[in-house]
């Protein structure tokens, strides 16, 4: 059977995107990063197009949209999703640019796994794929050079659909837009859940980093480690069944910490830096969103909780 070539691929579903919010990549490039203007209009262009795999125009320093061919068990597929290519070269001397996005990229999927439903992750070293697994963080061990971490899904390349392709790109621009945002894009605000508590806490890996480039990354687990003692002792004075973690806010985002009182609830805000003030700064917008945005469950009391230590009598704001 005949197999279109990856530049065929690539120009098909350039000229179908047009029914698809991919197909407005570029411009969201522009809003993102404060560009004059598009360099091109298209998602993949000839520079960005390879033999065997093709990232989005722009997307060498970026959270990457890729489409490439893989074999398993002597059958051809077509992979699509995004990626990380820590691959150097003279235009990526470094890696240090991906590692806080890498970050944010495990901030995204800790808050929205349930949206990540359907797709696997799976990394390439040295010519090697390694199993897929469901979407998760990526972990301090793959921040090396020449890994490449992928999220996306396969289909044959014999009868892979365009739809598929371009509907999926669709449903990681959610993704895609938090990162290269730093964070400032709130995701799924459009459908936001409703604020409904729930008790209880899913553990999350607190381990501890090892080298520079993984400090970025250390900010996610320190922060898993502060909601666990967090929970542990908010449960020591409230009771289990009154402390919950990771709670709908009702205006797309999520509340670290909730305990439920005769009063009202507590919302406690979790923020990881070098300093009192720096925390104060972070939490206190997400702690007024979390109360006064339309659609949200006002606090009765709202906290922040932080790593520094204080040598002022600090308590609720």
């Amino acid at each position: 059977m005949y197999q279109q070539s990856l530049q065929t691929i690539t120009k098909e579903l350039n000229q179908r995107a047009s029914s698809f919010t991919i197909g407005s990549l570029q411009q969201i490039r522009v809003q993102l990063k404060g560009l004059r203007h598009a360099s091109s209009r298209a998602i993949f262009c000839g520079a960005t197009t390879f033999d065997n795999w093709a990232f989005h125009h722009g997307g060498r320093y970026e959270l990457q949209f890729n489409i490439g061919f893989e074999s398993l068990d002597g059958v051809e597929y077509l992979r699509h999703g995004v990626a990380f290519s820590l691959e150097t070269s003279r235009s990526l001397p470094s890696i240090d640019v991906l590692v806080p996005k890498m970050g944010l990229f495990n901030e995204f999927i800790r808050r929205n796994e349930e949206a990540m439903s359907g797709f696997q992750m799976w990394r390439f070293h040295e010519s090697e794929r390694f199993p897929s697994r469901p979407p998760g963080a990526i972990t301090p061990n793959l921040i090396e050079k020449g890994v490449f971490i992928f999220l996306g899904a396969l289909q044959r390349r014999d009868e892979f659909d365009y739809a598929r392709i371009l509907s999926d790109f669709d449903r990681l621009l959610p993704l895609y837009r938090f990162v290269e945002s730093g964070g400032t894009f709130a995701a799924y605000r459009d459908s936001p859940q409703r604020f409904q508590f729930r008790a209880g806490h899913h553990v999350r890996r607190n381990a501890t980093m090892s080298t520079g480039t993984e400090v970025e990354l250390s900010v996610v687990l320190r922060h898993n480690a502060l909601q666990q003692v967090l929970f542990d002792e908010l449960c020591k004075e409230h009771g289990k069944k009154g402390v919950g973690t990771e709670m709908a806010n009702g205006s797309g985002g999520r509340i670290d910490a909730v305990v439920r009182t005769d009063g009202g609830y507590i919302y406690f805000e979790i923020k990881v830096g070098q300093s009192l003030q720096a925390c104060i700064r972070d939490a206190i917008g997400q702690l007024l969103e979390y109360s006064f945005w339309p659609g949200s469950q006002q606090a009765a009391s709202p906290v922040i909780v932080g790593e520094p230590s204080s040598t002022m009598k600090a308590g609720p704001i």
